[in-house]
């Protein structure tokens, strides 16, 4: 009896090892995160914000971040243009037009879409554990499982807003964070599909512009103090590079901006700090450029720069290459209230991604295969509701057949974009 207990609990402690082993990731040699290839790998920031549904009480339609009716003109989606487009908030217009963020098919379609243009993982917007954004993530990590993707988190910087958490007190700020980034690590930190470093769980902040910025306000000794209290380690990363912050926070990036200057002194700042061992790796970025003009600026006026083309995206793609980042971030795969977006979209059709898969192969030696970057949009064809089919640029689509046909990437490189 007690050989049969004895092989009982050596099976059953056998099986647990066996099954461990299993859900544990294949470790990459070649990278410490948990994505194929070596460094730098290309990530893409994500908005999980989008929706166009119809409402719980009647059968009008929702249109969250599609609709602006603050100052400025007014975008409102229920207009069709002579164009046949709806009057959105953004001065690009999405291929399968505006949708919703909850449905699995457009969850799907993005993250195929990316995957086949060379992106390993979307950087998604979160604004807390309450927030309409935190409602998606478990969508994207399940659908990014399912592809072999990566899902990571960007903590905004409003936790003090009154519009997500009104702070009575300063010291509020701080156990705010330890509750959000706990709230994090225990709800994803252990998920196939979160991005790692080395096993521990990425998670990156913006720094607000104003003087109220709660993260970027807080102190380096005070954020020592908040990583001790954490249920687990996690590799954090800061908006920009301010000396004073690294350590104790492991990684800095850098957001989208025009200025030349601005991008090589982080860059090369932040290379000087990863060799003295106060940086474990940066994040760079490339963006196609800039326009709020759908948004007025977000009521403060028009901010927008030329695009000039490819020219923006490639200025940008070179410099992110300049030193030595772990990660390239692409500014933005879908905000199109910012007009940073990527995503295949009415005016552009495919044309950055071709170029950024094209570009990219060239420096990895990734093999590089644009036909495959339009098979998730006729999948999405195939298998969208009849609303989601109502939203798409139908006339538009009529008009510009070739829009989802390969552009020449190379030749196009200083020419702009084919008009509608």
């Amino acid at each position: 009896m007690r050989r049969f207990w004895a092989l009982l609990i050596l099976l059953f402690v056998a099986g647990g090892i066996v099954w461990s082993f299993l859900r544990t990731e294949k470790k990459n040699p070649d990278s410490p995160w948990n994505l194929a290839g070596k460094p730098p790998h290309l990530v893409a920031h994500y908005m999980p914000w989008f929706q166009v549904q119809k409402s719980a009480t009647n059968s009008e339609l929702t249109w969250f971040h599609w609709k602006w009716e603050s100052a400025g003109p007014i975008r409102d989606p229920t207009r069709i243009l002579n164009n046949g487009l709806r009057n959105i908030s953004s001065v690009i217009y999405p291929l399968i037009g505006p949708y919703n963020s909850w449905s699995e098919r457009v969850v799907r379609y993005h993250l195929q879409t990316a995957k086949a243009a060379g992106i390993q993982a979307f950087l998604v917007d979160w604004y807390g554990p309450d927030s309409y954004e935190n409602q998606q993530i478990p969508l994207l990590l399940k659908e990014a499982r399912k592809l072999g993707m990566k899902i990571a988190i960007c903590y905004e910087e409003k936790i003090n807003y009154e519009k997500f958490r009104e702070l009575k007190d300063p010291q509020d700020v701080e156990q705010h964070i330890i509750a959000d980034l706990t709230y994090i690590l225990k709800e994803y930190g252990h998920h196939p599909a979160y991005l790692k470093r080395n096993g521990i769980p990425f998670v990156f902040q913006f720094n607000r512009w104003d003087v109220g910025a709660p993260l970027k306000n807080t102190s380096p000794a005070k954020w020592e103090k908040i990583f001790q209290k954490l249920p687990g380690p996690i590799v954090y990363g800061r908006q920009n590079f301010d000396g004073a912050f690294h350590p104790p926070m492991q990684a800095a990036y850098l957001w989208w901006t025009p200025e030349a200057h601005v991008i090589d002194s982080f860059q090369t700042t932040a290379e000087e700090a990863r060799k003295k061992g106060k940086l474990l790796f940066y994040m760079s970025m490339v963006s196609p450029g800039f326009d709020d003009t759908g948004v007025w600026g977000w009521g403060q006026g028009v901010r927008k720069t030329e695009r000039f083309g490819l020219s923006v995206l490639r200025d940008t793609f070179d410099r992110a290459w300049a030193q030595h980042p772990e990660l390239i971030q692409v500014v933005t795969w879908n905000d199109f209230e910012e007009g940073t977006a990527v995503e295949p979209s009415y005016e552009n059709g495919f044309w950055y991604l071709d170029a950024l898969e094209t570009w990219w192969g060239k420096k990895t030696g990734r093999p590089v295969d644009l036909d495959d970057n339009r098979e998730p949009f006729v999948d999405y064809l195939h298998h969208a509701s009849r609303l989601e089919i109502s939203m798409l640029p139908i006339l538009g689509m009529i008009k510009r057949p070739l829009m989802v046909e390969r552009t020449n990437v190379l030749e196009s490189l200083h020419q702009d974009a084919p008009s509608p």
